[in-house]
């Protein structure tokens, strides 16, 4: 069964033509930053309750080095508010600004790639009717098969487009769906620290 699909799926890349290759550069690197995204903001919302935890624990000295620098930085700052040229509003000020540059990394990329998928697609299908047009002049309208060549490619390349950029179009929205929940979580709780000197 396998070997099935990987024959049809090998078979249907070849018919496409050389666009092919573009439009599967494009789906990897939409797929791996889609991933790349969901795997962050899951690390970046664990991270958070555990400084939360520790804010509100009175117990900042605990965590040890962290592989954020937002949260780092939002960290040395409230162990050392006597020694730095900011107070804690300025502090979760600027945190909050980070917070927001961390969650959009990517996500302008991740549009941008799905946008390029179909008019790869589009590209492709210009690509076979030039073909199928080269081989009416050339051999004219005699052999059906010359011409499916190039209607076959056209096709193809579009659907090929289309079906990468339709699937990462929703997940897009489901990321930025999570992303925005994120944020709106970290934002309630910075303010909550913010009204609360004391606690930290």
């Amino acid at each position: 069964m396998l070997e099935l699909i990987t024959t049809a799926l090998k078979d249907f890349f070849q018919k496409g033509g050389t666009v092919m290759w573009p439009i599967l550069a494009t789906s990897l690197v939409v797929w791996l930053l889609c991933i790349d995204r969901v795997l962050y903001m899951r690390q970046y919302s664990r991270l958070h309750r555990k400084v939360l935890a520790a804010i509100q624990a009175n117990n900042l000295s605990g965590l040890g080095e962290l592989d954020n620098r937002t949260y780092m930085q939002l960290v040395r700052r409230l162990k050392n508010p006597h020694n730095l040229p900011m107070n804690q509003e300025t502090a979760l000020s600027r945190f909050k600004i980070s917070v927001k540059q961390d969650l959009e990394n990517h996500m302008n990329t991740i549009n941008q790639y799905i946008q390029v998928a179909p008019l790869l697609g589009l590209l492709g299908t210009v690509v076979g009717m030039v073909q199928t047009f080269a081989n009416i002049m050339m051999f004219g309208i005699g052999n059906p098969q010359l011409m499916a060549e190039g209607i076959s490619v056209a096709m193809i390349t579009t659907q090929a487009g289309l079906a990468v950029a339709f699937p990462a179009m929703l997940f897009l929205n489901h990321i930025q769906s999570r992303k925005n929940k994120l944020a709106a979580t970290i934002m309630k709780d910075v303010e909550f620290l913010d009204s609360t000197p004391k606690r930290i």
